[in-house]
């Protein structure tokens, strides 16, 4: 249910930020499963690390101020690990324009 919704709210997205969260999203968990990466940070580890990083840019916008430190980085934690499920086109909806498409094909013809 989460994914699902995580799928939604990323297709509202322009397509220029939807690539840029793309490329963090994959970029952080990358650098999270690099094993042979030193440590980045002596106080906690590398996926706090790039959780708190990119928390603030990842869900805050210009004019909003207040951020919920504790639920931001339960967000990104969760996007972070399914990145690539949430980043792709639901199966549903994807099948749902298709048959649309090959219906107004066959009105056309």
């Amino acid at each position: 249910m989460a994914i699902e919704a995580f799928q939604i709210c990323c297709l509202l997205l322009p397509p220029e930020n939807r690539r840029k969260l793309q490329l963090l999203m994959r970029m952080m968990a990358r650098i999270c499963l690099n094993k042979e990466m030193p440590p980045l940070c002596d106080g906690f580890g590398t996926r706090t690390l790039m959780v708190q990083t990119f928390s603030r840019c990842i869900l805050c916008s210009k004019d909003e101020v207040d951020l919920d430190e504790l639920l931001a980085a339960r967000l990104v934690t969760f996007l972070m690990d399914n990145y690539q499920e949430i980043l792709k086109v639901p199966s549903v909806l994807q099948t749902s324009i298709e048959e649309r498409v090959a219906h107004l094909r066959r009105v056309q013809v």
